[in-house]
């Protein structure tokens, strides 16, 4: 596949949620449909997976494209659909920041470059493990 000539194209369906933990794992459920020409393939190269951005609103803590992705569960031709977990995991500093979900096509682009709509939310990051410490109080 020449992916200079490609049309992509994608749809997410999800929400970020308003609070996420700096010392866990944090999962948000995005369903995205392939509305690209090309399939989507999971593994090997040129795969396509889900990211992130993140932009720091009161700390000072941005990364754009050294965050972890997240696998497809199965390669997608145009017009399926799949249910995925995004793991997101590398906050680690307390504060808001501005995330988007973005999809990636590895080696590549990612799909908003392309002016692909991602999914973006404005999220408190802090310790869950001080949160369980006060509950147990």
């Amino acid at each position: 596949t020449d992916y200079t000539s490609v049309t992509p194209g994608a749809e997410l369906y999800g929400y970020m949620p308003s609070y996420l933990c700096t010392d866990t794992d944090n999962y948000v459920k995005v369903e995205v449909t392939n509305t690209s020409d090309f399939t989507w393939r999971y593994r090997g190269e040129n795969r396509v997976r889900l990211g992130y951005h993140y932009y720091g609103q009161d700390v000072d803590f941005v990364e754009y494209d050294k965050t972890t992705r997240t696998p497809l569960t199965e390669s997608l031709e145009p017009g399926e659909s799949a249910v995925v977990e995004v793991l997101i995991d590398d906050i680690v500093n307390p504060g808001t920041y501005v995330v988007q979900i973005d999809l990636v096509l590895e080696g590549h682009w990612w799909f908003s470059s392309k002016d692909i709509p991602m999914i973006e939310g404005r999220v408190y990051f802090n310790s869950c493990l001080d949160d369980r410490d006060f509950l147990d109080d």
